[in-house]
């Protein structure tokens, strides 16, 4: 069930808007993902670069090119380089003065809120995202995953009940 792009009017015609739309529509799971605008960019544009050079076909299969948007994230993840970086922007950001206080308690909440979501395993990060994020359903989550329905409400309920746990925790 690949779900495709419609090619209205005159940027059908154009290429390169073609992969522009595409990268439009891979932007809202790429940040839900990475929890930063700029990293967001860098993974869009290097699944966009993945699709034009190995599957240029593709272009309008945004199912495709969600599944190659997830796998480089998870390549991503693995490197520890990627971790160092995160957990030194992270304490730069601890390191601001002149904060108002609710407005520090309100970032401190969403930090907690962010990092929780951070320690799901990938697979269930993956899911969460797609699913509140991109409002995608069960079924389009499974073959964006490629794995079955079941496996994608698992991977669901095992995530809400971990951050429901932790969200517990910080109160």
């Amino acid at each position: 069930m690949e779900q495709r792009m419609m090619h209205h009017g005159p940027e059908h015609e154009n290429p390169s808007s073609e992969w522009e739309l595409l990268a439009r529509r891979l932007r809202p799971a790429a940040v839900g993902l990475t929890r930063n605008a700029e990293d967001a960019a860098d993974l869009v544009q290097q699944t966009v670069v993945r699709l034009m050079t190995r599957a240029p076909e593709q272009v309008g299969n945004i199912g495709y090119a969600r599944r190659t948007l997830l796998r480089l994230w998870l390549d991503e993840q693995r490197s520890m380089r990627r971790r160092v970086r995160r957990v030194v922007a992270r304490a730069f950001m601890c390191t601001r003065w002149h904060v108002d206080v609710d407005d520090m308690e309100r970032r401190e909440r969403l930090e907690r809120i962010h990092a929780s979501i951070d320690r799901l395993p990938p697979r269930q990060r993956m899911a969460i995202v797609l699913r509140l994020i991109e409002d995608l359903d069960y079924e389009q989550i499974a073959e964006v995953m490629a794995c079955d329905v079941g496996n994608v409400r698992s991977l669901i309920h095992a995530a809400r009940a971990r951050l429901r746990r932790e969200a517990g925790e910080m109160t």
